[in-house]
């Protein structure tokens, strides 16, 4: 089950990021779009063609390809290296060129992780170093100097110690969180169970009587339940110790696992009571489990007073019904076959 802590982490962490990924996204589209416009101002019209067909691959990227995020991220930082590729080796002295190129580490890493930001700056790094040093011209003699170079290094290196850190840090807020997760699953758990047998406590079962109580209001569907009384234990408790009452009722308590259904569910009363609801079932089907049960645990063997019994009341939601009604009917039904020695059942 998702705690809301998990919930607000998620949906924070993919605001942060589809806000983060647009603007960025958006903005390179712009960035595209005003070089278009200075290379066509320039009269660099090759250049311009090929910057307003990456801006029209921008968009549709953008608006098209969101779902499938992962993929659109590449794409988008792929496209936008390559442009500053092309407009490196045709427009080398251009402003766009030499600022924006700087920009290309910043963005590979903020898109794309700590692994792909990490390829791609490198894989455009080897590309200035080879313009620089097989493709000799003035202009891009002018663009490629050492400083140029170095910087482009250095913010490389600094945006992937960034991305390094930013991602030790997400880390540690997720195993954070999973800790936190665990803790309030542990706390939910120990909140709903009885501690000695680690059947859901009486505070559990009253819930799941409203919940079943509802269904038959709403649906009218047959719902059963069984109050079951470990028969003489308190005679048990004074004549061998409270020792081996317990030790009687976690034994009882296995016998109550392994003979009810997956879909029933089982809670501890009181002290030696024990509340079943079985959904979906009539008076004659519990009738039919109610009488194998008291059979098994009669001929169990309890260790040191080898053998016992038990005793059943059982009764299901009718119209009129509330859910202390109900369980005031079942536990009178009990009682009667208590005071008539024990070790049966009776419905209503």
């Amino acid at each position: 089950m998702k705690t809301l802590l998990q919930v607000l982490h998620k949906d924070d962490d993919s605001l942060k990021s589809l806000y983060l990924s647009s603007i960025s996204k958006f903005g390179i589209a712009a960035l595209l779009l005003f070089s278009m416009l200075n290379a066509v101002y320039n009269k660099n019209y090759l250049l311009s063609i090929i910057e307003f067909t990456y801006v029209f691959i921008f968009l549709f990227i953008i608006v098209k390809m969101e779902s499938i995020k992962h993929i659109a991220n590449y794409l988008v930082t792929y496209t936008f290296a390559s442009i500053i590729a092309i407009a490196i080796y045709m427009a080398p002295t251009s402003n766009f060129t030499i600022i924006w190129s700087l920009v290309i580490p910043i963005n590979s890493f903020f898109l794309l992780g700590l692994k792909g930001g990490r390829n791609l700056s490198i894989l455009f790094f080897i590309y200035i170093l080879f313009l620089l040093i097989f493709i000799k011209t003035d202009d891009l003699n002018l663009y490629l100097n050492p400083n140029i170079t170095v910087s482009y290094a250095v913010i490389g290196l600094m945006a992937y110690v960034y991305e390094l850190y930013h991602q030790q840090y997400n880390e540690q807020n997720i195993n954070l969180i999973k800790q936190l997760a665990e803790e309030q699953d542990t706390l939910e758990q120990i909140a709903i169970t009885d501690e000695m047998t680690g059947l859901y406590n009486r505070e559990k079962m009253n819930k799941i009587l409203e919940g079943e109580f509802s269904r038959y209001n709403r649906y009218d569907t047959q719902t059963t339940i069984m109050i079951i009384d470990i028969d003489e234990f308190k005679e048990i408790n004074v004549s061998y110790g409270q020792q081996v009452g317990d030790t009687i009722i976690e034994e009882f308590v296995t016998l109550l696992k392994n003979n009810f259904r997956d879909i029933d569910c089982l809670g501890r009363w009181g002290g030696n009571e024990f509340l079943v609801v079985l959904p979906n079932t009539s008076v004659d089907d519990a009738c039919s489990l109610a009488e194998r049960f008291c059979l098994m645990v009669e001929k169990y063997n309890f260790g040191v007073v080898f053998s016992n019994t038990c005793s059943i009341g059982l009764s299901n939601f009718i119209d009129g019904d509330s859910i202390n009604s109900v369980l005031a009917r079942t536990t009178k039904l009990l009682h009667i076959v208590k005071s008539g020695g024990g070790n049966g059942y009776l419905h209503y």
